[in-house]
């Protein structure tokens, strides 16, 4: 019988993070350079207003508030985290501009016409539902227990898909959850080459270290 040790790279963390906190950054930056009351009705996603399709690009980058950018900031590095522990930064980076993109497009057709939505809480139903996805169809366990640290850390976030909060864009999340959905289901030849090449979700195999063997197990009763 032997108990497992492990290596960890901070440094590698540290570079990860950062990744992050590049991308919350920019977000806070927005927020503190632009951001008025004007900005936000010009720069707002302008949903089924063909002549201002570009805002379907713009609309996810602004917030409200410092309650709406701070809540947003913290669930992109959890998210983010859990992410990046089963998968590269490229796979993330790679993962975010498809998912900007595609949600961008899903709540620009989905929501009424003559609304508008901002914040990038769109992106994190995107995160949240890619993550999900992939837990819920992969057979590892380890991979699997991430759908349990989702319902436990962001069980509420869900509610946020029904239209029952005011000020919020149910619409918004709906697209984010559609998009991670389909990405996870059509990237999953891809992720699970990638998962299989993490050292994270194998069973331990690193350095095995044997116990002193007890001279009392060798006794009879």
């Amino acid at each position: 019988m032997g108990e497992y040790t492990f290596g960890f790279d901070i440094s590698k963390w540290v570079k990860k993070i950062l990744h992050l906190l590049v991308l919350i950054l920019m977000l806070i930056g927005i927020y503190l350079l632009i951001t008025t009351p004007e900005s936000k009705r010009l720069f707002a996603c302008h949903t089924r207003d063909v002549s201002q399709y570009w805002t379907a690009y713009t609309g996810p980058w602004l917030h409200g508030s410092i309650e709406h950018l701070t809540s947003n900031s913290i669930s992109i590095l959890g998210l983010g985290l859990l992410f990046l522990v089963y998968f590269s930064v490229g796979s993330f980076w790679k993962f975010f501009l498809i998912q900007f993109i595609v949600s961008s497009n899903i709540l620009f057709f989905l929501g009424d016409e003559g609304e508008h939505h901002i914040g990038a809480s769109t992106w994190l139903y995107s995160l949240a539902a890619y993550l999900l996805t992939i837990s819920l169809l992969s057979r590892n366990r380890r991979i699997k227990s991430m759908s349990l640290i989702i319902a436990l850390w962001y069980g509420t976030m869900w509610w946020g898909l029904l239209p029952v909060l005011p000020n919020v864009s149910h619409e918004g999340h709906i697209a984010g959850l559609i998009t991670g959905i389909l990405l996870a289901i059509w990237k999953m030849p891809k992720w699970k080459e990638e998962l299989s090449r993490e050292k994270a979700w194998k069973e331990p195999i690193q350095e095995k270290v044997e116990k002193t063997p007890n001279p009392y197990d060798s006794l009879g009763d």
